[in-house]
């Protein structure tokens, strides 16, 4: 049978002996000035030193993954579910929108500078539920007119991350582009859709997409 010499030469070193590895280790502490056990605690110290930054390096790499993970968590928490465009037309607001009252009673704004391609007037009873879609060409803003609603809006990303916000006379809703949105009615409602986008006439559907409700 072939050594293993024999079947790789010059690549398979001779395994030195106990006595062979002293005797070289006692000549490269000569060399060194110092004594072969004085040159072997230098070598294990190397090595221990070379473990430590190893771990060193490894915990590093690990604080650094775990540190970037929990800004992306971060982001994806605060982007997956933005805060709903709301606000009342009867009370002062960042919109710039204007309300005017005398004796007579109240002018509100509801929009202004604002293309409308479509209105529409819907009138539900308490407890049901309409929406459960989302749009990707359209804008759809309410304006509630009579009665209270809770407005449920996610991402479409994310839908199981819903938020809601109670709806009353006065306030507006606008669902932005990808938003689910289901409303429950709380109470018998009545709310002006308006639309800038494809909603109205034989558009209705055109770019509305069904999907489960938020309140399952």
């Amino acid at each position: 049978m072939m050594s293993a010499s024999q079947i790789l030469p010059g690549i398979v070193k001779k395994r030195l002996t106990g006595n062979q590895r002293k005797k070289y280790r006692s000549n490269q502490a000569s060399m060194l000035g110092i004594t072969g056990s004085e040159l072997l605690f230098l070598r294990r110290a190397k090595i221990e030193q070379w473990q430590i930054e190893k771990s060193s390096f490894i915990y590093a790499k690990l604080e650094s993954r775990r540190r970037i993970a929990k800004q992306v968590n971060i982001h994806k928490s605060k982007s997956e579910v933005p805060e709903v465009n709301k606000y009342n037309v009867f009370e002062e607001s960042s919109t710039g929108l204007e309300v005017h009252t005398d004796e007579r009673g109240t002018i509100a704004d509801v929009f202004f500078g604002t293309n409308i391609n479509h209105v529409a007037i819907i009138v539900s009873r308490a407890g049901a539920i309409r929406g459960n879609h989302y749009h990707l060409e359209t804008i759809q803003s309410i304006l509630i007119t009579k009665g209270t609603l809770e407005y449920w809006y996610a991402t479409l990303d994310n839908p199981t991350a819903s938020k809601m916000v109670i709806a009353k006379v006065g306030d507006v809703v606008t669902s932005g582009n990808s938003e689910i949105h289901t409303m429950r009615m709380l109470e018998d409602t009545e709310f002006i859709a308006f639309t800038q986008g494809k909603r109205g006439g034989s558009d209705y559907e055109s770019d509305t997409y069904r999907v489960s409700s938020l309140l399952d």
